[in-house]
């Protein structure tokens, strides 16, 4: 009767596959390891979160740092460096989507028939090998000297323009002829004998102000492609067929590609057309002799061409079935 007392009555042993013995197993004892796994599981997961963003925060971070550090390399003032800064450019995007061919073809096809630690592995190494070659490279480089934060010198023209909201500056057509008075002298913008930048800024400082300006409004309507990639995606992924979807989402990736080789075919063919008659044409190297408002109208044309395609195409089209 003693040994009844002893052990578990509902049947459970322990690891040796033994009735358990009531006062050596479970109970609280036994939830720190349990708990302990939780949480370890939790951080892990944590973790791997944590480094995926971070790949997408390194991802964002670089592009455009290195199209600019590799355009800082070509002399403006140099005719034949200056040529070869465009050409730069087109092999910088001919790298970038021949990468996103790769990882969205061969790197998909590794992880889902050999495994995820490769499907990132492969990636690490490259990452590691590009970091070595761009190193390498030091002794070679052309850097500009730092210039300060370009975030503070926007914000020092709109504090400053604000503050003057009441001055009067000579008309201008401009739209933002507004930002011109963070440039108008008063006796309020010195602060202990030395100016104040965010009471006075100098005009090259306001132009540049205004080019961000600009360049949001042409970001605005870049923005509604992010809706439409991700709709392309997931309509390409869905429409697949079970087998194939890896393949059907690379081929939606791959549109990206061919877009860019169009464009840069487009952008030859508008400069090979309006500079026949001698004229510096719709896309010079120097915008203020061209006309771009042309180039952006023909691509408004354009889009709208491809808006009606698709219409025809999306009539015509029939959806996969769902599975009941």
């Amino acid at each position: 009767m003693a040994e009844e007392g002893i052990y578990k009555k509902d049947g459970t042993t322990d690891f040796r596959n033994k009735p358990a013995v009531k006062h050596k197993t479970g109970t609280w004892k036994t939830c720190p390891y349990i708990l302990g796994n939780c949480i370890c599981y939790k951080f892990y997961i944590g973790v791997f979160f944590l480094g995926l963003y971070l790949i997408a925060l390194g991802t964002g971070g670089i592009k455009p740092c290195v199209s600019s550090f590799g355009a800082d390399q070509f002399d403006d003032s140099d005719e034949t460096e200056k040529k070869h800064k465009s050409s730069f450019f087109n092999w910088f995007y001919f790298s970038i989507n021949i990468g996103t061919l790769v990882a969205s073809s061969v790197l998909v096809w590794i992880q889902t028939n050999i495994g995820w630690g490769w499907g990132f592995g492969i990636p690490a190494v490259a990452m590691a090998i590009a970091v070595v070659s761009f190193f390498s490279g030091t002794k070679l480089y052309r850097n500009q000297r730092p210039g300060g934060s370009p975030l503070t010198r926007i914000f020092q023209v709109m504090v400053a323009s604000v503050g003057k909201a009441r001055v009067e500056v000579p008309n201008d057509k401009s739209l933002l002829h507004f930002f011109d008075k963070a440039a108008v002298v008063t006796s309020n913008d010195q602060t202990k004998g030395s100016i104040n930048p965010w009471k006075l800024c100098t005009i090259t400082q306001i132009e540049e102000h205004k080019s961000i300006i600009r360049l949001l409004l042409i970001w605005a309507t870049g923005c509604a492609e992010v809706f439409t990639f991700i709709g392309q995606l997931e309509f390409f992924y869905g429409q697949a067929p079970d087998a194939m979807r890896s393949l059907c989402s690379a081929l939606s990736l791959t549109t990206a590609a061919l877009g860019n080789y169009l464009s840069t075919f487009l952008v030859n063919i508008v400069a090979d057309f309006s500079t026949r008659d001698g004229d510096y044409g719709w896309i010079p190297d120097n915008l203020n002799y061209g006309h771009l408002h042309y180039f952006f109208w023909l691509l408004a044309v354009l889009s709208v061409l491809n808006l009606g395609v698709y219409f025809m195409v999306a009539r015509w089209y029939t959806f996969k079935k769902a599975p009941i």
